[in-house]
């Protein structure tokens, strides 16, 4: 939940929405204030939002969309409908004008996505026409939107999940390829038990990453030099849910038969958050996309939802404006300014894909 300032007008408590500040002659805007209690500072005040701002459109109708973000741009790229694939590469800034970036090498579905220093990468995914043979090609935006290709990621299963962690962009599977903010790739030994059919999700809260496979219980715990520290447990096994952050906790949301949402502390003690909504009844969110800021672990679509339900720091729940577009198979990205959601499946029939674009400000 944003902390909050209050003033009082007649006698009545009024909540600050804005505070400014004069610095070198120029108003800036006051993002938090943090007061000292017992030598500890703590955050009084922040104005962090979840609110939606426009809608744009991808130039095509599809769905399993590649999409990352850096500091000036939110990206899309590849995905694919029911007849062919996709390679092409949008861009849209704070004002949602598009910017056509460079193509990927070859038509993608299904690419994770991670940001480090000046950098928004795409990574993984797998060929349109093999949807089981997963990829290693790399490609990394700039807030120039220049590419460049690093590295081929060794971790290059069908099904994977990217993070962002302090200091590296990563594509976590059998194996981790990070990747710092010069590109330069480093790869770690990572997950996996004999059982397992690839990492489907992951989330990371304090010093801990917490990946999930597909179809089990469990959710493997390693910290951030990816020492293991074994598994805890989700409240059931789970299969097409997602793992989304904010500050305090790294929660699990949804599934192919859930609307339940498992959340995990700093000391890895699981609480049971409120569940998921779906505005048209269902009892299940699978497919989400999870977007990860400090304020909000934030979920949105699945299952052709176009519900968005948002976790503050302390676990209460709260809804934003829904998305332009029930979704599954949605993608979304986001930076310290904004985040957007776009494309996906509207339904089941053979050409119910979207080509929506939804923007929410985070300031």
């Amino acid at each position: 939940m944003a902390k909050g300032i209050y003033v009082g007008v007649g006698g009545v408590a009024k909540k600050v929405k804005k505070v400014f500040v004069g610095i070198g002659g120029a108003v800036k805007k006051v993002k938090k204030v943090f007061v000292g209690v017992g030598g500890v500072p703590k955050l009084a005040y922040s104005s962090a939002e979840f609110t939606r701002f426009g809608t744009a459109s991808l130039a095509q109708n599809k769905s399993m969309v590649g999409a990352t973000a850096n500091a000036n741009y939110v990206i899309f790229a590849g995905g694919g409908d029911n007849s062919k694939g996709y390679a092409n590469a949008e861009a849209f800034n704070i004002s949602l004008v598009k910017t056509t970036a460079t193509a990927l090498s070859s038509t993608a579905i299904n690419q994770n996505g991670g940001t480090v220093g000046n950098y928004g990468l795409l990574f993984g995914g797998t060929p349109y026409n093999s949807p089981n043979a997963g990829v290693g090609n790399v490609f990394a935006y700039n807030t120039s939107l220049v590419q460049t290709s690093p590295s081929l990621a060794t971790a290059r299963t069908a099904t994977s999940s990217g993070l962002t962690i302090p200091g590296y962009a990563c594509l976590l599977n059998i194996q981790a390829s990070l990747y710092n903010a010069s590109l330069v790739k480093s790869d770690m030994k990572y997950l996996l038990g004999v059982e397992e059919k690839g990492i489907v999700s992951s989330a990371i809260v304090g010093n801990y990453i917490l990946s999930h496979a597909q179809q089990v219980s469990h959710v493997y715990v390693y910290d951030t030099s990816f020492v293991s520290h074994g598994t805890v447990n989700l409240s059931a096994a789970k299969n097409a849910e997602i793992g989304a952050s904010n500050d305090n906790y790294a929660l699990f949301a949804g599934g192919s038969y859930s609307l339940s949402v498992d959340a995990f502390n700093k000391s890895l003690v699981k609480t049971s958050a409120p569940s998921l909504i779906h505005g048209a009844g269902w009892t299940h969110r699978g497919g989400p996309v999870g977007i990860s800021t400090n304020e909000y672990a934030v979920f949105a679509g699945g299952s052709y939802a176009n519900n968005v339900d948002m976790y503050d720091n302390s676990l209460v729940k709260s809804a934003a404006t829904n998305l332009a577009a029930g979704v599954m198979g949605g993608s979304g990205a986001s930076n310290s300014r904004m985040a957007m959601f776009g494309g996906g499946r509207n339904g089941s029939g053979s050409t119910n894909f979207t080509n929506h674009v939804t923007a929410y400000s985070l300031e």
